[in-house]
Parts: structure tokens; sequence; C-alpha cells
């Protein structure tokens, strides 16, 4: 039986916290009420696990203090925390898995997502987070929430599906989770399906023996095997043909190929990461991607949060390019006026991180003085914004000349495409849970979001 010590100086938090995990997780419990006691416990108890108040009696910094105590002390024997928070304070909460966290959740305490976290926290080992700086910018909770399950993915060594809209970072997030892992002194490669023509896949994935055709005088390695011992991502593998995926399926199964030319399967010993910014569940009921690789994919996902769900971190967004651009302009550009950041943070951004970079290097090529004004990126903004709505993919097209009862039809078709597609987004992003999908997007219970995934014939 898992054991776990609550760290708590609220009895009635404590309790709560307690039943969950006796009565419905089955753990053996022990607790912590005063500061003093915790290493004593943990010494005597030996948990699995810990869960910590973020703050002790009035010290709204104490559990960051516990929690580097408790690191310093054990980081050998890697003991899963999840910190218990009333706030959700982001860059507090950064500091929080900079110290060691692994994972937290917010009062008022719901058992089936402590529950869930529990189970993940124990499972998998704690995630590393010292390259972090290196590549990820951001402090919001959606960084954080991604940050802490690619770690999880990682450690587990688990192929994964990518999604997210273009300049998301779905090419820099895949580093990271290389970097991340026990694979990260060996080789990272991208494969850019859609650079691979179809005639030619086999040899540009698999490579050939000598002689096996015209021309073929010695053997060639394939792209893939630049990957071996290490991580392959293949991106955007929404554009690859059928065909071309029916191969890709076989060796993203048994990580085994043929060269052209031999009898005589190879084997690979890497993990496999793949990416889209496609629809992949709209491609499978349209007939452009196989339903088996689908399914194949979709068992592991990370989902890049769009720019739009993260708009506190365009300051730091900002002050990142800002620095790379000063330095290949060779500027000294000390920062952008206040109120067109907070200009910044009330657009959609359509091109996520990406249009926020060129934005940025945009106002620094037109800015003449030391700050960034909105005069500097006025014309890029208004430009970006025009050419979005003047080619509105959302507006259904229709025939002047229909009747009333089928342009009626066609908007109820994208309506039912829209929400569809938003179900479906959410269904990914929660791993199919349907209670915590319901919960996540206000309905009143799962018994709804059945009824609309029946509607709009959604499978699990």
């Amino acid at each position: 039986m898992n054991r776990i010590l609550i760290a708590d100086d609220d009895i009635s938090v404590v309790d709560t916290i307690a039943g969950i995990l006796k009565n419905e997780g089955g753990f053996e419990v022990e607790t912590a009420l005063r500061h003093d006691e915790i290493i004593g416990k943990i010494e005597c108890f030996q948990p699995h696990l810990l869960t910590l108040d973020l703050e002790f009696g009035s010290q709204s910094e104490a559990g960051i203090a516990i929690l580097k105590e408790i690191r310093s002390r054990y980081n050998e024997k890697r003991l899963p925390i999840i910190i218990i928070s009333g706030t959700g304070d982001t860059v507090k909460l950064r500091e929080l898995v900079k110290s060691g966290m692994n994972d937290y959740i917010y009062k008022p305490i719901d058992a089936g997502d402590l529950l869930e976290k529990i189970s993940g926290c124990i499972q998998v080992a704690p995630v590393d987070t010292t390259i972090w700086k290196k590549q990820v910018i951001g402090n919001s909770k959606a960084m954080m929430d991604l940050m802490l399950h690619v770690g999880r993915l990682t450690r587990a060594e688990l192929d994964t599906l990518i999604l997210g809209e273009n300049g998301t970072g779905k090419d820099l997030i895949a580093e990271l989770f290389h970097e991340m892992g026990p694979r990260h002194g060996e080789r990272f490669y991208a494969i850019d399906c859609t650079n691979i023509p179809d005639n030619l896949s086999e040899i540009e994935l698999w490579g050939h023996a000598a002689n096996a055709f015209t021309g073929a005088v010695k053997d060639k390695k394939g792209r893939s095997e630049m990957a071996d011992q290490g991580t392959l991502l293949l991106n955007e593998i929404g554009d690859l043909s059928l065909s071309q995926q029916a191969k890709i399926l076989n060796f993203i199964q048994n990580k085994t190929f043929l060269r052209i030319g031999e009898v005589e399967p190879r084997s690979l010993d890497i993990v496999i990461l793949v990416a889209t910014n496609k629809n992949l569940y709209e491609m499978v009921k349209q007939g452009k991607f196989r339903e088996d690789l689908y399914f194949r994919l979709h068992s592991n996902n990370i989902i890049m949060p769009p720019l739009r769900d993260r708009l506190e971190d365009i300051p730091l967004l900002a002050a990142h390019f800002m620095k790379k651009y000063n330095k290949k302009l060779k500027k000294d550009i000390k920062g952008i006026v206040s109120d067109v950041l907070e200009k910044f943070q009330a657009l959609l951004w359509p091109g996520n991180v990406r249009q926020l970079e060129k934005c940025i290097e945009t106002g620094m090529i037109n800015c003449r003085g030391q700050q960034i004004k909105w005069k500097d990126v006025q014309s890029y903004i208004e430009h970006g914004e025009q050419a979005l709505h003047t080619s509105d993919a959302g507006q259904p097209e229709f025939d002047p000349d229909w009747t009333y009862k089928k342009i009626k039809d066609a908007i109820k078709n994208k309506a039912d495409e829209t929400e569809r597609h938003y179900i479906t987004h959410h269904l990914e992003k929660n791993k199919y849970k349907i209670v915590k999908t319901a919960q996540a997007i206000g309905l009143k219970n799962y018994q709804q979001l059945t009824e609309i995934m029946q509607r709009l014939k959604i499978s699990k």
C-alpha cells in the first residue's frame, strides 16, 4: 500500500485530503500539522508522496522554503511532492517548479483531480526543469501545465503527438522533450514531412542497399537512422499522402524498417515525436488521414497553447525578442511603451508567438528612439488584422439562388463543424475524460457532454 504524508496546518484541509486518500484512493496516510514535524515524519513514515500546503500560517513563502529544504535533503530519493495552493500565482508557481515540485492542485480540492495527480506522480519520476530557461519563455499557468505534462511523458520515454496551431512552437517543445529526457546525450533529428516526395519517401526515410537500383553504387542510410538511440521528430505528418502514412504506421508501431534492396528488417532504438498543425480527427473523417495511424498517435499527446491563451506571457516574450533583435540589428532599444504592451495583450494573435516575434522585429526596425511606440508596429498589426478579416474562413459559402432552407442548412452545418472542432479540441486536451472535459468547458454535468457528442457524432 502506498503511503502519503499530508503537510498542512489547517486541520479541516487535512481531514478533507485524508478522507479522499483513505476512502477513495486506498492509501495509508500520515499527517504533519507543524513545520518542524515534516522532516521527522518523512524519516519515520517513509512516504511514497508528500502533499504540501503552500502557506503555513500567515507565511506566504513558507511552502517554497519547506520544499527547498526537503529537496536539499531528499533529492536522491526523489520524493514526489504535490503543492496544495489557494491561488494561481504563476510567478510563485514557476519558483515552485524550479525548486522541485512535481505537481500542484488548487483549493477547493477535487477528489478526482487529486487522485489522478497522485497516481501520475507516484508512477513517473519528477520533472527535471534545469533546462527550461534555455528554451521556454513564459510563466503563465498554461505554460506551467504544459511543462509538467511534457516532463511526465519524456521521463516515461513515450512516443508522443504534438498538436498546435502554426507559430506555437511545436518544434521547440520537441527539442525540449528530448533535452529533458534520458536520451538528452544522444541525437535529436527532425524530418520535415512536407519536403518528402511521395515516390522517394522510402529512400529518404529508410535508405537503400548498394545495387538496389541503377545508380545505387553504395549503401545509403535513411534519415530516420540519424536518430538511432535518440529522438526522431516527424514534423507536419498531416501533409503525408495516404500511401506514406501506411509505411509510417508500421515504422512507429514496430520501430523497424526495410532498406530498399534488403530482405532483413532493421530496428531502431528511438523515441518518436510527431507534430502537426492539422486537425487529424477531421482529416480521418474526410478520408485524408488513416484512422489506424490516428489512434496509434493519439494515445499520448501534447497540445500547444495558442498565444491568446497565455497573453500574460507577452511582456516576457517581447523582452526576449528585443534582446535577440538588438543583437541582430545592432541596436540598443530599451523597451516598449506600456500602452503598446496593453494593446498587445488585447489582440488575438492568430499567428501566435511567431507573429509576435515578427511584430517586435518590425517595431525595432522602425523605432527611432529608446522605446517601441505604437506607430512603429501599427502598420504591421493593422495589415495582419485586415488580412485575417478579408479571408474569413468561418463564413459558409452560399449561392444567391439557394432556397432559404438550403442557406439555413449550410449555416447549421458550419455551426456544427465549429462546435465539433471545439468539443474535440477539449476532449483531446483532457485525454477524452468525459467528466473532466465537461467541467473544463463549463457544462453542468457529464451527461450534457455525452449528448453533445452523440449529436455531433463524436466517438471516444
